[in-house]
């Protein structure tokens, strides 16, 4: 059986699809994400073993690994 990642994958070769429409589409491998302040990101994190992946700034486009979607 296929791994969702394997999937996606082979889905961008056979078709020839953009990163950028990868994401657009698919929501890649982002995984659960929570808003919270600037100030209480780094304790929230690390009470949960997670990792601070961004944050919100004034702007057009959302920043995802360098792609603008």
């Amino acid at each position: 059986m296929l791994s969702a990642f394997d999937f996606l994958h082979f889905i961008q070769k056979a078709e020839s699809v953009s990163d950028e429409e990868m994401h657009w589409t698919f929501d890649v491998a982002t995984g659960f994400v929570i808003s919270v302040s600037e100030t209480d990101a780094d304790a929230l994190a690390a009470a949960v073993e997670g990792r601070v992946i961004g944050r919100v700034e004034d702007g057009a486009a959302v920043e995802i690994r360098g792609l603008s979607v």
